[in-house]
């Protein structure tokens, strides 16, 4: 296993990550490639991941990073509660883009789509736009994709288009001028 990946999975150890080695995965008619996955099924600080998501290393670390570091402060500040699951609706899976011939990040587990939160205190909250009479929630994820931008190289959600209404999008995707944030 090379170095960096022997960095990564001592970091995800490190933050308390739940993971197991996974067999690599290799559809090569498809385009589809993970040469040293892993199947992550808990983020850290008591935060569970279900269901347990097949992701690159570095893709795994980002998200249990971005969680410690940024969702459960905003959670606390926002709404007074700490995060304790993350739902997830899509990991690896061998596809192209949504409405393109491009393979997807998702074919390389390095992106990881978010489709709820469910807090200590027993509340969930669905990935979704949220009003004026829901200021809390609103702003707990407007300050969580204004902070995705950058950890992450791409950030979509509800209000950048129909195919992303009802969920984060957060990949690792290699690019030149920056991350994209929509």
């Amino acid at each position: 296993m090379p170095r960096a990946e022997r960095q990564c999975r001592a970091a995800l150890a490190r933050a308390g990550a739940s993971f197991a080695e996974a067999p690599p995965v290799h559809e090569p008619e498809d385009g589809c490639r993970m040469d040293h996955p892993v199947l992550l099924s808990d983020l850290g600080d008591g935060v569970a991941l279900e269901p347990p998501a097949l992701l690159t290393c570095p893709m795994a670390e980002a998200t249990a990073r971005f969680m410690r570091e940024e969702v459960r402060p905003a959670a606390e500040r926002h709404l007074e509660t700490s995060p304790d699951t993350l739902v997830q609706v899509s990991a690896y899976v061998c596809r192209s883009r949504h409405g393109s011939e491009t393979i997807s990040e998702h074919a390389s587990g390095n992106a990881l789509d978010w489709g709820a939160i469910r807090f200590e205190d027993g509340t969930a909250l669905d990935i979704r736009e949220y009003g004026a009479d829901e200021a809390a929630e609103r702003d707990f994820f407007a300050a969580i994709r204004e902070a995705a931008c950058g950890p992450f190289a791409t950030v979509l959600g509800p209000g950048t288009d129909e195919a992303h209404a009802d969920h984060f999008h957060f990949d690792l995707a290699e690019r030149n001028g920056g991350a994209y944030c929509r």
